[in-house]
Order: structure tokens, then C-alpha cells, then sequence
């Protein structure tokens, strides 16, 4: 290929197949010796292109993979924080929180984290949840409502 042809100049293969079978057998034999270390250059481009490009196809399924096993651990150890904090807050007959721990919230973070699926609804749940918690987000609704 030219170094001053763009990509929409330069020749088709089949246009110069049918301009060198006009050529007599030696001319194209010396044409083919002379174009030999050019079509091995661009081979050898080609596979070192087609090899970083697997490499990093294999790098983005591997980090994809840990962010994975990362989310899924991370979600068990919060959901067996929660099932733990209300037994715990249950034994010591706090019967809300031990509710407040274990059940709508705990449901929602299995989906979220574990299948790694979330909807609306639950998000919405997570939040009422958490502001039945937290008396300053409590304030916060109680002074909204008041508005």
C-alpha cells in the first residue's frame, strides 16, 4: 500500500489480481519477493494487535469477575450482620429493632447485593427503613409533612 493513498484510493485485492495476471510469470514472481517483507511487517502488526486485544478482553471479564465475588461477599457479610444484630436486639427484648433488622430491610439487601437486581420498590423500602431508624431523618419527613 501507497504512504500517500488514503484507505479509499488504494486498490482492491481483486483489482490487482486482474492488473498482475497481465503481467508475464517472472515479473509477478519478483513482485511477490519484493512485497513479502511488507505483507509479513503487517502480519505480524495484525497478530500483535489481535493479542492485546484479547489481553484486555481477558483483564475487563477478570475485573468484572472480581467486582462480582467483591459484591456478592460484601452483601453475605452485611446480611449475616443484620440477621445477627436482630437476634442479638431481640434477646435483649427490643422487639422493633430486632424487626426493623431482619425483615423488610434484610429482603431488600439479599436482592440488591446478593442477585444483584434492585427495583424501585425496594430502594423506597431500604429508605423508609432507614429513616424509621435515624430520628434525624424522622425530624426531617415530620418537618416536610408539616410544609
Amino acid at each position: 500500500m501507497a504512504e500517500d493513498q488514503t484507505p479509499q484510493e488504494t486498490p482492491m485485492g481483486l483489482e490487482i489480481a486482474m492488473q498482475w495476471a497481465q503481467l508475464p510469470p517472472e515479473h509477478l514472481q519478483l513482485a511477490l519477493k519484493a512485497l513479502e517483507p511488507q505483507l509479513k511487517r503487517e502480519h505480524a502488526y495484525r497478530m500483535e494487535a489481535l493479542r492485546i486485544q484479547q489481553e484486555h478482553a481477558q483483564r475487563a471479564v477478570r475485573r468484572k469477575y472480581a467486582i462480582y465475588l467483591t459484591t456478592l461477599v460484601g452483601g453475605f457479610v452485611i446480611i449475616v450482620g443484620l440477621l445477627v444484630g436482630g437476634v442479638i436486639t431481640g434477646i435483649n427484648e427490643e422487639p422493633w429493632l430486632a424487626i426493623a433488622l431482619s425483615s423488610p430491610s434484610l429482603v431488600a439487601l439479599i436482592s440488591i447485593f446478593a442477585l444483584l437486581r434492585s427495583s424501585g420498590e425496594e430502594l423506597r423500602e431500604l429508605r423508609r427503613v432507614a429513616s424509621f431508624n435515624s430520628p434525624a431523618t424522622a425530624k426531617s419527613e415530620e418537618q416536610e409533612k408539616a410544609l
